[in-house]
């Protein structure tokens, strides 16, 4: 068998991918089709008609509502005086703040104790965002439980 031999091409350039993407497509031309702007259509309802679930309770409305706003989060504010434990093993989580990782005997757990629903107690998941203003450092967040004195805790709710 006989090898052939292929011509000498130029080296290709270097591309960045952003401009290898738009080389790699062919204008093969064409028609441009547009359409006119649609409105949802609801098959079965009169033009305008209310589409709200008449089954669907003011209660489960009102539970939906609570859920929505504990995923935003809450504010816990307890008194740490000098020896008194917080209760709560946690993690750091860089440039946001504290991860509960659970929550034993201590400030905490008198505060859930002292809740009327399961939406403001905190629990393992939950995120300590900032305390008295202090966001975003663990170290900030960190040394201002240490501090003690009235603690505002902003919590974020994990999924």
């Amino acid at each position: 068998m006989a090898s052939r031999l292929l011509p000498a091409r130029a080296p290709l350039p270097i591309l960045d991918s952003d401009a290898m993407l738009c080389c790699c497509v062919q204008d093969v031309g064409g028609t441009e089709v547009t359409t006119e702007a649609t409105r949802p259509v609801n098959p079965g309802f009169a033009e305008g008609e209310d589409l709200g679930d008449s089954s669907y309770s003011d209660e489960a409305k009102q539970e939906e509502t609570k859920q929505e706003e504990a995923k935003k989060g809450f504010t816990v504010v307890v008194n740490k005086v000098s020896g008194a434990m917080m209760g709560l093993d946690i993690s750091k989580v860089q440039k946001v703040g504290l991860k509960v990782q659970a929550v034993k005997a201590g400030l905490i757990s008198e505060w859930n104790e002292r809740q009327p629903s399961d939406d403001t107690r905190v629990r393992a998941g939950d995120l300590i965002v900032a305390i008295n203003g202090m966001q975003g450092q663990c170290r900030s967040i960190l040394h201002a439980i240490a501090e003690g004195g009235e603690l505002r805790m902003a919590i974020a709710r994990s999924s």
